[in-house]
């Protein structure tokens, strides 16, 4: 279910999306403009790099495992990447791992873990697992939302 990188086997979801009708101004404002609307939170981050026409975006899914009441409030940090091009541009989301969201909260770790970093009694892997899917279809929406944003005004 998991792309992952074959050097590090860290999960990796990557795309180079080719739009023959689009300017690298019009992708690399695109870009922006995604970041902007959808990086918004409080401890959202994005880094623009202008001279290599690159957005990095750093943020949260927050997703509590309802069945742990208090303790199962937390969130899947990850990195969004994105590198455009003339007619072209590259999105890759890395470095999920999963935090909770004070000191008695339950954590998962890395999203690679087959079991929580807080063990199999504090967090159990059938929420653990459930966490991981939530995680993707969140994943999938971000993925489709980006790809809307970058086709919007392409013929420049």
């Amino acid at each position: 279910m998991w792309p992952t990188d074959s050097k590090t086997d860290k999960i990796l979801f990557t795309e180079s999306v080719y739009n023959p009708e689009a300017s690298l101004a019009t992708l690399y404002g695109n870009a922006k403009k995604f970041a902007t609307n959808n990086f918004k939170g409080e401890k959202d981050t994005i880094i623009p790099n202008d001279d290599t026409r690159t957005l990095t975006c750093k943020s949260a899914f927050f997703i509590p495992v309802e069945e742990l009441g208090e303790r199962g409030h937390g969130y899947i940090s990850y990195t969004l990447t994105i590198s455009c091009h003339q007619n072209s541009y590259k999105y890759v989301l890395s470095d999920f791992q999963h935090f909770g969201l004070n000191s008695n909260c339950v954590v998962g770790g890395p999203l690679e873990n087959e079991k929580t970093a807080s063990g199999p009694m504090a967090f159990p892997s059938r929420y653990w697992n459930a966490q991981k899917a939530k995680c993707y279809y969140r994943i999938q929406t971000t993925i489709e939302k980006l790809k809307q944003a970058m086709s919007a005004g392409a013929e420049s």
